[in-house]
């Protein structure tokens, strides 16, 4: 926030601007009676320019200033025990949902046995972790996993293990059972990445934990729960936190992260971290501490006696191809790798899709020489891996199929694209679909596109408007191509100049949603819609004198004008724009909410919403506008026979303005800017043009997994095998 000399001279700095800009239009409007002043009128068109872009820039920062936040109510106890519930819901859809699609419980969930680690210097005294720091279960009996796991002293749980030992699947595992056996009182599990809480910008988990519910759970944040739900929970201590993967934190994040935990971990506050080992042990050291009052558990190695029986458990019961070869080699250990392999439930899950489900005859796995070593072996099942996965599951018959593809992929396509989305989310392992525009094109190119597309379309429109009404509107002092091009090209330059320096931040923003319902809001909606009806209004009334003085300079250099028509066209426009711009901004104001409604939202639901919002912006304030400028400038004709065109021209120059101003303005336009960034060069070669049904595809394979609205890579070493193709 900025501080109050900072705002100060901002203010004072804005104020300036507006003298000037005044100055600029009294010397363009006293040119006119000053007729030796011919350089002035020569140069009328490029000052009309720059008149009506700094007034419209100037009213632009000016609504960026005076914003401000209201007064916060504490939500009652009804309310917040409420919420719960409904963040329960949503926390138990989206991963029985994910489970599904995992296929975790397809025959039945890979039994691994976990116990505490053996490692002494991970964990913490055995006497603040209660029954002496012992946990231990199987991942196949999970009831009884849980509940020697609340009988810790503060349920605080670090999940230790190798790549692709289970452990996310683990995390899945118990914040479903979790919510099953959950009592009124229990706070809510929730699982995150790590990779999203950044301890720099938040150095308290309980300062950015609102910050992730309202993003991956903004049903929270209805009216009827009000804005500030997501921090009254997190500061109620009602979420439990399941912090996914502090490995794929940078090296030097990591001790930085688990000191943060120390810090922020209250009494009692619950938590269950998951990382690799020898991660884990360099954040202890980096530390200097280990995380408090947590207990820490390792995965046994999965025996091949429970790996052939799992396997043949997935096989069906008269297979076709013959696995006796494989099942003796693992019992006698002749192919070690292969045993390596089948000791992890990753091992297992590439095993499993892409000689189990794929059909294909395993021999090779025991008699190919080239497969003898560990990196081979695991090389040659991720190279399989996309193939066998699009020829296993087919499109679904039906659209509403939820556990196969939607769409028939091409494998080498699928490869190439993977490996470009593997490289973007390199660092911090996520695929936030708003995100990728922002990682994929620079924002100037953003820009460019936005302010040539509006104004070439507002120049355009204007234009044959113009050339439309010619005829009695205008005078013979130009010919007709020249009067119509003197009097839109400025409006054309001046929308698009206007449109680009609004878009400059569109690829920070989040996606959105359009609401259209009419209940009771909370005092804040209320006061957030006036607020910015209020400011419409301003930048309406200062947008509409800039366009004022255009319409009187055009009307001096077309036809023959009087002071009196001056003052009327100054004072039109800035009625008609106005009430356009209020009844504009108040209408965004009242539609626009951060994504979808009570569930967990899905990156589909977030991209179909702001998708949604942006077509309502558009079309409504197009017909808005174009309804509010037939009837004002119709008024310019009455008791004249120009009465019908003047009201054609002003519906068609307020549906054009509108239709621009509803999709410049705002604070979300996140599908805008993926639709140009996978449109335009390097994007059109590296992504699909239809990139949201191709990442919901590739998340029905199982090549990528869904946390909330955002997705990930199944398996980190996947990414990584990926994003090493990528770079070649």
């Amino acid at each position: 926030m900025a501080g109050p000399r900072k705002t100060r001279w901002r203010k004072r700095l804005m104020a300036a601007g507006w003298l000037l800009w005044t100055a600029v239009n009294l010397v363009l409007l006293a040119s006119f009676f000053i007729k030796e002043l011919a350089w002035v009128q020569d140069s009328l068109q490029k000052m009309t320019i720059v008149a009506s872009v700094s007034g419209q820039w100037l009213s632009w920062q000016l609504r960026k200033l005076w914003r401000s936040l209201g007064p916060t109510v504490a939500p009652s106890p009804d309310k917040v025990r409420h919420a719960k519930d409904a963040l329960a819901r949503s926390v138990a859809d989206q991963w029985q949902n994910e489970a599904a699609i995992r296929g975790l419980n397809d025959p039945e969930p890979v039994p691994i046995l976990w116990r505490t680690t053996g490692r002494g210097e991970l964990m913490d005294h055995p006497c603040l972790i209660g029954d002496g720091g012992e946990l231990s279960g199987g991942s196949d009996q999970m009831a009884d996993f849980i509940e020697s796991f609340r009988g810790l002293r503060r349920c605080r749980l670090v999940i230790l293990g190798a790549p692709g030992t289970g452990k996310s699947t683990l995390a899945i595992q118990m914040v479903l059972e979790l919510l099953r056996t959950r009592r009124e009182d229990d706070p809510v599990p929730v699982l995150a990445p790590a990779s999203r809480w950044d301890v720099w910008a938040h150095p308290r988990v309980r300062d950015w934990l609102p910050e992730f519910l309202a993003t991956d759970y903004p049903g929270l944040r209805e009216d009827e729960f009000g804005p500030d739900m997501p921090d009254a929970l997190a500061a109620g201590g009602e979420v439990f936190l399941v912090l996914d993967g502090l490995d794929e934190l940078p090296e030097d994040a990591r001790g930085q992260t688990l000191a943060a935990l120390n810090r922020s971990l209250g009494e009692h506050d619950r938590l269950i971290l998951t990382c690799r080992t020898a991660e884990f042990e360099q954040a202890v050291h980096a530390a200097e501490d280990v995380l408090s009052a947590a207990t820490v558990i390792e995965p046994q190695p999965i025996t091949p006696e429970t790996a052939v029986q799992y396997l043949r458990t997935c096989l069906p019961p008269r297979p076709r191809h013959d696995w006796t070869e494989v099942w003796l080699a693992l019992s006698k250990n002749t192919v070690p790798c292969l045993t390596e392999l089948v000791s992890t439930p990753l091992g297992l899950w590439l095993l499993r899709a892409v000689y189990i489900a794929g059909k294909r005859d395993p021999a090779p796995l025991v008699r190919d020489p080239r497969l003898r070593q560990m990196d081979a072996l695991r090389a040659h099942l991720y190279e399989r891996l996309i193939p066998a996965v699009i020829e296993t599951r087919p499109p679904a018959d039906t659209p509403a199929g939820p556990f196969r593809p939607h769409r028939a992929w091409n494998p080498d396509d699928v490869r190439r694209w993977l490996s470009h989305l593997a490289l973007l989310a390199r660092r911090s392992r996520d695929l936030a679909w708003w995100r990728i525009a922002g990682a994929s094109i620079r924002p100037w190119r953003v820009q460019l596109v936005v302010g040539a597309v509006a104004g070439s379309l507002g120049w355009l429109l204007f234009l044959a408007v113009v050339w439309g009404l010619r005829g009695n509107l205008l005078s013979q002092k130009l010919p007709p191509i020249e009067a119509g091009t003197a009097a839109t090209l400025p409006v054309g330059l001046t929308i698009g100049i206007m449109s680009a320096v609004l878009a400059r931040d569109w690829l920070k923003e989040p996606p959105g949603r359009a609401e259209f319902r009419l209940r009771r809001r909370t005092p804040a909606g209320t006061q957030r819609v006036r607020r910015q009806i209020r400011q419409g209004l301003l930048f309406g009334l200062l947008t509409g004198l800039g366009f004022g003085v255009m319409d009187i300079l055009l009307q001096e250099l077309l036809a023959d004008s009087t002071p009196g028509r001056w003052i009327w066209t100054l004072a039109l426009n800035g009625f008609v724009f106005a009430i356009s711009g209020g009844f504009a901004l108040g209408l965004i104001a009242w539609t626009e909410r951060p994504a979808p409604t009570r569930r967990a939202s899905s990156a589909i639901s977030t991209y179909r919403a702001d998708e949604r919002l942006t077509v309502v912006k558009a079309g409504v304030c197009g017909l808005t506008a174009a309804l509010v400028f037939a009837v004002m400038i119709g008024l310019m004709g009455l008791g004249t026979p120009y009465l019908g065109r003047l009201a054609i021209l002003g519906a068609a120059q307020g549906f054009v303005v509108g239709l621009i101003g509803g999709l410049v303005t705002g604070r979300h336009h996140a599908w805008l800017t993926l639709a140009i960034a996978v449109n335009l060069p390097p994007g059109t070669r590296r992504l699909p043009r239809r990139l949201m049904p191709f990442l919901e595809d590739a998340h029905r394979l199982g090549l990528l997994r869904a946390v909330g609205p955002v997705y990930q890579f199944r398996h980190a070493e996947l990414q990584d095998h990926l994003a090493l193709s990528g770079r070649r």
